[in-house]
Formats: C-alpha cells, structure tokens, sequence
C-alpha cells in the first residue's frame, strides 16, 4: 500500500475525510502517529505481545510477519572487531560502524576466530550469568576442539552511538562478526513538507508486508483515539486490533 493510501485510510477509519466532525491532522501529524503505530505493531510481533502470545518464528506465520526486516550474510557483511581490553571485543551496533540497517534485535551472531575457517556461533548471556560461565568448563569461549563464544550487550564506548555487542574470548583473538538482525522499520513519510530541521521530507514507503498495512493502520488510529481521549472510539479501535493481530 503505497503511502497516499496510508493517510486516506487512517482519516477514513477516524471518520476525518471531508468532515468537520472530528480534529484534522496534517501530513506531519498523520506520520508521526503511523510510525508509532509501525514500532508497536513490530515490537507486538517480536516479542509475542499479541493475541496469539507468540514471539518471532514460532510460527509460520510470525516468521512471514517480520521476514522483511530480518537481515542476514551476505546482505550484511562481516563487522571487524575491535578490542576493548584483554580477550573482550566490541561491535557497536551502527549504521556508521558497520551495520547496512539500523539495528532493532539481534537473532543469530556469529564470529571469526583468528586462524580458523568457519564461523562459530556466539552464545548471548545475561550479565548476572557471565561470570559463571566465563568459569565453567562446558560453557566458556574455546577455541579448541569445541569452538564456543560468548557475548552480553551494553552501553557503547563510542560516543553518539547506543549501544555495542561485546564478544567475550579466553584469551585468542577474533576477527569479525557475523550478525544477523532484525532491522528497524522504515520511517514513513509522505514528504514535501519541512521537518523541525526545516527539512523538505522525502516519500518513504513502508517496508513491511502490505498483507498488514490495515493492521499497523488501526492500530494508528486507536493510538491517536487515546491520546486525543476518544473513549469510545479507543474502545471500538482497541477490539478491533485485539480481532485483526
């Protein structure tokens, strides 16, 4: 659905085309509202926020859902590392450091230890869990016979960056990373209009599949029901999103 139709639809399901019934909204208001419709569409379907209460490829269906976002090798190629302190390893997560896309979630890295031809699969800890595995013989990085890496997540020591993944080694040296990821969705714009940079915006399209536009659509129109404290139309708005997820 190309972006015109987004903005016709979500005045017409908040009863807005031709009427003085209820407040207009301009281009800038109307993507505003759909992209924050887009990321709590995304995130419902990433973390199982949803009347199925399943997360990303449970189903079939969930994998259909976000397939778009999901970049993989060779489409993202390897990030090189860099090292932090002894045998820890920092990939920060950014378009301006490697990254094709704008990082969302992370889900399958993979690293290249120094000398060795295939990829190893990293395994992601909880911070209160690194020490223990770090110390336990069945779970810590080897680059031996079985070749394990572990990771955590954290602030990033880079300055205007968010975050970085931080590979953990016992001592050997890694040279890159092999991330796959699910990226943020495109921001939406009609365009021709200036931001609050006093930019003209440009058309972007929607990168998610058409198949729940309407969705992302009413969901944008019972956010916009909310905050205005349409109470009713909220309430009618609400069902309907719970029927259509």
């Amino acid at each position: 659905m190309i972006i015109e139709l987004w903005h016709y639809n979500f005045k017409l399901r908040y009863n807005k085309v031709d009427s003085q019934h209820k407040k207009d909204f301009n281009p800038a208001e109307i993507d505003e509202i759909l992209n924050d419709a887009i990321k709590i569409w995304t995130e419902n379907q990433y973390s199982g926020n949803n009347i199925t209460k399943q997360g990303a490829e449970i189903v079939q269906q969930k994998i259909d859902n976000l397939s778009s976002l999901l970049v993989q090798f060779p489409i993202q190629p390897a990030i090189t590392s860099t090292l932090v302190t002894e045998g820890v390893y920092e990939f920060p997560l950014s378009t301006t450091k490697g990254l094709i896309y704008p990082y969302l979630h992370l889900m399958r890295p993979y690293g290249k230890i120094t000398g060795c031809n295939e990829k190893v699969k990293i395994e992601v800890v909880q911070h209160d869990d690194l020490s223990f595995v770090l110390d336990d013989p069945f779970r810590k990085p080897s680059n031996g016979f079985f070749k394990r890496l572990v990771a955590t997540f954290g602030k990033s020591s880079i300055p205007g960056i968010e975050s970085s993944f931080f590979v953990y080694t016992n001592g050997f040296t890694i040279d890159s990373l092999y991330p796959e990821y699910y990226k943020k969705p495109n921001v939406v714009s009609i365009g021709g209009y200036k931001d609050i940079n006093n930019v003209i915006k440009t058309k972007v399209e929607c990168d998610l599949p058409e198949s729940f536009h309407t969705q992302i659509i009413d969901i944008a129109v019972q956010e916009i029901s909310r905050i205005l404290g349409d109470t009713q139309s909220f309430q009618l708005d609400s069902q309907k999103s719970a029927v259509n997820k």
